[in-house]
Formats: C-alpha cells, structure tokens, sequence
C-alpha cells in the first residue's frame, strides 16, 4: 500500500493466501514483472529455499511458533534465518531493535542492517552497535523516520504521522507500519507519500 501509494509500481505475493495474493512460486509467471515483489514468507516456505535472495527483507519479531511442526525453537528460528544466507553487500535488511532475536540474526547477516525501535537512538548515537541504523522509531508520539544517507553523513529526521493516526490498533501494528514506512522509503517511496499511505491504510 505505502509503494502503490508513492506509485511504485509494487506487486503482491507468498503467504497471504485467501485470495489476497498468489503464491510465491507463481510469481514468476507475472509478465510484465513488477518493480517491486512484496512476500510475506512463512518459516515453512522458508524452510524449503536454497537460492532465495531478496533485495530487501524485513523481520518483524521472533517468537516461539509453530511448535506441533518444529521439535524445538532452535529449529524454527533456523529456518526464518534462511532468508539471510544468500545476503550479499547490496542487501538491506529491516528488523527489530528491540527483538533481541531479531537482533542478533539481523547482525550475523550480510549486508545493511536497518533496525526499527519503539523510541528514538539516544542523542549523538544514530547506530546501535555493529553498524545497524536506527532508521525507524516513534519520537514525542510521530512515527519518524532517519534513513543514513548514501555518503555516511547523517540524515535529517523525517517526521511522518502521530501514533493516533494509524487506524491499526495495538502496539505491534506500531512497530509493524515503522518496519513498513522503513522498508518504503528504502525503496524509494518519498516521506509525503509515505505519510499518505499510513493515514489511509485500512485493516482487513
């Protein structure tokens, strides 16, 4: 919605199932191909990819899940970690700051690590250790955003819209539209578009 809302010409596909988008592996049929492939990948999906390797990915928390399948936690975080071992240089990953799970995982990968964080890196200290950015956060109540500029030097805030705006409601749908918004303007949605989507993204 944030890149359709930029007009990134953004196409959607993986585990959202129900009619919402076609699977993973019909996405290579699409012609013309989009600019932008957006997947939400389950762990199983994951699970069973050897050459998978998005330009971005995004890792919203971890948690223990889908233990009737998996026979320890160690077992499904392995598999979620596969979409970081075909990271090269040019990858960008989008994770959260405050997943101490999240984290470590994010910091093994290679690449650009970008993290998003419920409140703000404290004054004079724009990373959080190991080169990670923090690149998302909330600030006074907005929802805000500080991308590293390509030269190293460092970015100017961008604030874009008040918690209480969102019409999503809990917490982790904050987190969630900062790890979105993050994810958007790396890919070259402008802050006043990404203001727009947030403000008019709907729930299902």
């Amino acid at each position: 919605h944030l890149l359709r809302s930029a007009g990134v010409d953004a196409g959607l596909g993986g585990n959202g199932g129900g009619g919402i988008a076609p699977a993973a592996s019909e996405l290579a049929l699409h012609r013309p191909p989009h600019a932008w492939w957006v997947l939400e990948m389950s762990s199983f999906q994951l699970g069973g990819t050897e050459l998978f390797s998005p330009d971005m990915g995004v890792l919203t928390n971890l948690a223990p899940d889908h233990l009737d399948w998996y026979p320890d936690v160690a077992s499904y975080f392995a598999d979620k970690a596969r979409m970081f071992r075909n990271g090269t240089p040019e990858s960008r990953w989008v994770v959260n700051g405050d997943d101490p799970e999240a984290l470590a995982m994010g910091r093994r990968a290679v690449g650009e690590l970008h993290l998003f964080t419920a409140s703000p890196p404290a004054p004079g200290r724009p990373q959080s250790g190991s080169g990670a950015h923090a690149s998302a956060y909330v600030k006074d109540g907005v929802l805000t955003l500080r991308v590293p500029r390509v030269s190293g030097k460092e970015a100017p805030e961008e604030a874009l819209v008040p918690r209480e705006d969102l019409r999503l409601v809990g917490e982790q749908n904050v987190m969630n539209a900062l790890a979105a918004a993050l994810t958007a303007r790396l890919a070259g949605a402008g802050p006043k578009e990404i203001r727009e989507g947030l403000a008019t993204f709907a729930p299902l």
